[in-house]
This record gives structure tokens, C-alpha cells and sequence, in this order.
């Protein structure tokens, strides 16, 4: 194995041999482990992790939220893979971007854009070097086995970053829209980032301000998209309101979530991603929702 030392870390390469894997694949196809045995082929000693294969398909939004939130739990100079690509085969670049001590192997689609939101892109480089690439193949459908595996692979095994391509002017990045959201001590307005498998409703709103002044006011009112506006409890976790509950809480990553206990919240309500939320406090004494208040 190659002993190549990370000129910013001091770690060798066989120990920065961890590659956390996000994809829209799936587990009923053989895409994602095709991938790692790719990966595996090229660097035996590869350490991988699946993060998740369950991003909604072709949902970039959701792949970079899941990206910003994931990236801080892992050692530095870990490898995300990312593979959500719906213009796979176009002219969009094969990219590799060294951010926050960590490197993020993906398409130039906007998936990096909420990591480098609160991280600085250090570098950039367009995969470029096909000697990195599967020679094998050539495909215009799977670059996640063809291009990005195979570079998270050499990278595991010690090939230098700025040997895998050709330099990028990170400012030359394709990013998504910002996602605005506004917080003050009576309303939180924000959009829906994402959707999780128990149906609570994500959101972009930071919730510290928010939850903070909410010791006596507890009771709020909720609006997504155009559905009609809802009492909900403002509360710490779910099981502090009774079962089939509409609540709002802080969620793991520190953002306003809405969630039913023990229900579905997004089903309940036919939230999107991008969808526009509105969470307003219902003064004391007011017990229900006031014409105009949403």
C-alpha cells in the first residue's frame, strides 16, 4: 500500500481508509454493492460505511442536507461518496472537494452546497485522470461504479487528492438556492428540508432561538405548503404528547421538526421538501386559531 502522507493531517494513507457511502440506490439493486466491490478490488483495506442508500431518487437537496448533517460525526480525512446524479452521462463534472478536513467524492450538482454552507471548500479538483477510473468499463449511467468509486478507492489506498484531477475554482461550484428561514420569539418560518421514514416533517429552522422562549408558551400553530393551518404542541420529544399529536420539536441536528407521535406527520399534512413552513406561538388565553394568523 502506498504511504502517502496527508500534507494536512500528518496521517498516513492507510489510515484514513474510511469511505461513508450516500446514494439514491437503493438495496434491491445491485448498484451500492457493485460500488464496494469496486472500492474493495482497489483498496482491500478500505473501511466503508453505508450512511444511506435511501435518499429519495434524484432529491440533491436531500443528499445535502444528509451529507452537512453526517460529515462532523466522522474522523477527519473519512471519504463521502455520494452518488445522487440525475444528470449522470451529461456534461456536469466528476468532482472531488477537500472541505472541513474531510473529502466529499460527488457530482458538480449542488449536493456539496449546505456542507460548504457552514464548511470551507479548500479544494477542488475535476476527476479528469481516467487512470483513476474503471478502465473496464465506460458507461454513461454509472459513473458511481465507473469514475466516483473507483477514485474514493485509490484515494483509500493512498493516491494524492490533487494527483486524481485537474484544479477547480471552488467559487466555479454548482450550488443549490439558499434555503431562507427567519426566527423570531413568536414566529419561525423556514422550508421543508426533508422527510424521514417515520414521516416527521424536516425543516431548515434552527430550533435554539425558537425552543428557548417557549417555557410557558407551548401551544403553536403550524402551516406547510398551502394545507390549512393546525394546532400543534411545541415540546422536547414526542412521547411528551399524547399519542396521534401533532408537535413540534427539536429534532438530532438541531432544527425544528414536525412530527405526529407515533404517526405520520408528512402523510397528515402532504408535505414536500421545499414545501414553505410557517410555526406561529398562540398567545395565553388564545385556544384557537384566529382568521389571518397563517
Amino acid at each position: 500500500m502506498a504511504t502517502y502522507v496527508s500534507s494536512r493531517s500528518g496521517r498516513r494513507a492507510s489510515d484514513r481508509a474510511l469511505i461513508a457511502l450516500i446514494t439514491d440506490f437503493g438495496t434491491r439493486d445491485p448498484y451500492a454493492g457493485i460500488m464496494k466491490g469496486v472500492i474493495l478490488t482497489i483498496s482491500p483495506s478500505a473501511k466503508i460505511v453505508d450512511i444511506t442508500h435511501e435518499i429519495e431518487p434524484q432529491n440533491i437537496e436531500e443528499a445535502s442536507r444528509v451529507l452537512k448533517e453526517s460529515s462532523s460525526y466522522f474522523p477527519e480525512d473519512t471519504i463521502f461518496l455520494v452518488v445522487v446524479d440525475p444528470g449522470v452521462g451529461t456534461n456536469r463534472k466528476p468532482v472531488a472537494i477537500s472541505a472541513g478536513r474531510r473529502f466529499v467524492v460527488c457530482p458538480d450538482n449542488g449536493v456539496i452546497t449546505r456542507l460548504i454552507e457552514t464548511v470551507r471548500a479548500d479544494g477542488v479538483i475535476v476527476l479528469d485522470q481516467k487512470a483513476y477510473h474503471l478502465k473496464e468499463h465506460g458507461s454513461s449511467t454509472f459513473h458511481g461504479r465507473d469514475i466516483f468509486a473507483p477514485v474514493a478507492g485509490h484515494m483509500s489506498a493512498g493516491a494524492p487528492f490533487h494527483s486524481l484531477g485537474t484544479r477547480m475554482d471552488r467559487n466555479k461550484l454548482t450550488l443549490l438556492p439558499s434555503s431562507p428561514w427567519n426566527v423570531t420569539e413568536s414566529v419561525a418560518v423556514g422550508t421543508v428540508a426533508g422527510v424521514d421514514r417515520f414521516g416527521n416533517i424536516l425543516s431548515n429552522i434552527p430550533s435554539d432561538r425558537f425552543v428557548a422562549a417557549s417555557d410557558q408558551l407551548n401551544l403553536v400553530v403550524v402551516r406547510v405548503g398551502s394545507s390549512p393551518p393546525r394546532e400543534a404542541q411545541l415540546t422536547s420529544t414526542y412521547g411528551m404528547v399524547e399519542t396521534d399529536t401533532l408537535c413540534v420539536v427539536p429534532n438530532s441536528a438541531g432544527m425544528l421538526e414536525i412530527a405526529v407521535n407515533c404517526g405520520n406527520a408528512a402523510q397528515e399534512i402532504s408535505a414536500k421538501t421545499g414545501m414553505p413552513i410557517a410555526i406561529i406561538r398562540i398567545q395565553s388565553g388564545q385556544h384557537k386559531i384566529q382568521p389571518g394568523c397563517l
